[in-house]
């Protein structure tokens, strides 16, 4: 047989004799037989190539998978870099913006190499850096020649009054590692790193570039992450002269203050004493006459004597009374007034006062009414003090109505107070002089007449009333009378203990 083949190749499926489906492989070739022309037919079982070309493909498939996803991961690890990296960068603006921005100077300095040094040569039975230093300041200067300033802020700049960073780096890396006056500074930074402490800071007087000395604050502070190595350390410089200044002064105006509370005190303590020493001096004559008198009037039967007895009588009285309210005026300007708080039966007290002062008023032929529409409350007050209050209200009535005038007490109660007013049909008071009717010394001369008096006694009631927590206050009007009223609270022992 010989001929040429006619390249052709077909491949298809054949079913065995038993059954099976079988991959095969044909080709053809166009020959010569027998001297006729013939078709040459080959048959070849691929079964073996396509279940290798089948896991060659499954094998493909999952490399060209495997690759897809790590060009997956690495894409998205490249995108998280890029990511971090531009936030990274927009960090670092960030920082460098506030770092130059910020109104306190700050060196951002390199202390790695020289801790380094520093811990390579001391040793470790040195108990005190700063005498070994002292006694090895070579060494010392070594450190600080080791040491790198990473950068310098603008407030830097201004607080040391430089022309510029690049005159404060040269300054502090080739003059201030030679300066004494700048040795115990840095001695700070070696205590930090020999002590492992997280910060450190300190108070300096520092002479700026040119030439003005001003007070600073330090603060030394390792970088978050750099507290073993120091490779990067924050010194905040605070410019605290004005501070310092304003300290001074507070300090002296507070010595200041001290001396003259002291001379204050003093004085007071003379003005209580010299008061003390006049109502005594005044009441030791008082006593006497007012015996003296009393007994008089009683036996006595010459009706001008008694009269005169009597004048004398009520003038020592009265005169008793202005010195017992130069007295509680004292005390109360010192202080020193306190009250005698007891349970008191305000409708007793009340009762006693109205029959107190009926003779007195009896000689104006004025009247004097009790209103208590029920029974009152007990007071937690001080009974003598509240008396005197009352009392001097109703005195101040008798004294501002005319003869034939009416006064009434009023009292009722008002929530957790007791309410007492003075009413009279007086001459009143004009709306100009109420508001200094409760300051010392103060007179009002109603109807044109001069009662009399040191002006203490309505300063005296609200003084007392405000001791008790109350309040005291006026309704009148020129020449239809006054109300005087004031309130304590009823209070409990409980409260006051």
């Amino acid at each position: 047989m010989s001929g040429k083949t006619i390249p052709s190749l077909i491949e298809l499926s054949i079913i065995h004799k038993d059954g099976k489906e079988i991959p095969v492989e044909i080709t053809s070739a166009a020959t010569v037989y027998k001297g006729k022309s013939a078709n040459a037919v080959y048959i070849r079982d691929i079964t073996a190539r396509k279940r290798v070309e089948k896991e060659l493909k499954k094998h493909q498939q999952r490399l060209e998978k495997l690759v897809r996803e790590r060009t997956s991961r690495l894409e998205q690890k490249i995108s998280k870099l890029k990511q971090t990296e531009i936030a990274l960068r927009e960090s670092e603006e960030r920082y460098r913006s506030l770092f130059n921005n910020v109104p306190v100077g700050i060196f951002e300095v390199d202390f790695s190499e020289a801790r380094k040094y520093f811990l390579k040569s001391v040793d470790n039975d040195v108990k005190n850096i700063d005498d070994y230093f002292n006694k090895n300041q070579l060494e010392f200067f070594k450190c600080m020649e080791l040491v790198r300033i990473i950068d310098i802020n603008k407030a830097l700049i201004d607080i040391y009054e430089a022309k510029n960073k690049n005159e404060v780096r040269l300054f502090f890396e080739k003059t201030v590692i030679k300066e004494k006056s700048f040795y115990n500074s840095y001695m700070h930074i070696f205590h930090l790193i020999a002590e492992g402490a997280p910060g450190i800071s300190y108070e300096e007087y520092t002479k700026t570039f040119i030439g003005n000395w001003r007070n600073q604050l330090i603060n030394i502070l390792p970088a978050p992450g750099c507290e073993k190595t120091f490779a990067r350390v924050f010194i905040s410089v605070m410019d605290i002269t004005n501070l310092k200044s304003i300290e001074n002064k507070l300090h002296e105006s507070y010595e200041s203050e001290k001396l003259l509370r002291i001379r204050l005190e003093q004085e007071i303590k003379h003005r209580m004493d010299f008061t003390r020493l006049l109502v005594h001096e005044l009441r030791t004559p008082l006593t006497p006459l007012l015996g003296a008198s009393e007994l008089l009037a009683r036996e006595l039967k010459d009706e001008r004597l008694i009269d005169t007895v009597k004048a004398i009588y009520n003038g020592a009285l009265k005169l008793e009374s202005r010195v017992n309210k130069l007295l509680d005026q004292a005390k109360l300007e010192t202080g020193s007034l306190e009250l005698k708080r007891e349970i008191t039966d305000a409708n007793k007290l009340l009762n006693e006062i109205v029959e107190y002062v009926k003779p007195r008023l009896a000689k104006k032929s004025q009247s004097i009414k009790l209103d208590i529409m029920t029974p009152l409350s007990l007071l937690f007050a001080d009974e003598e003090r509240l008396s005197q209050i009352i009392l001097n209200l109703v005195d101040n009535s008798f004294k501002n109505t005319p003869i034939g005038g009416k006064i009434i007490i009023r009292a009722y109660e008002d929530h957790e107070y007791l309410v007492f007013e003075v009413e009279d049909n007086g001459y009143g008071i004009a709306k100009k002089n109420q508001k200094s009717l409760f300051k010392p010394y103060s007179q009002v001369h109603n109807n044109g007449d001069n009662l009399g008096g040191l002006g203490l006694g309505l300063f005296l009631c609200k003084s007392l009333v405000e001791l008790h927590g109350g309040k005291i206050w006026v309704n009148s009007k020129k020449g239809k009378g006054s109300i005087f009223s004031f309130s304590i609270p009823t209070g409990s022992p409980i409260k006051y203990h």
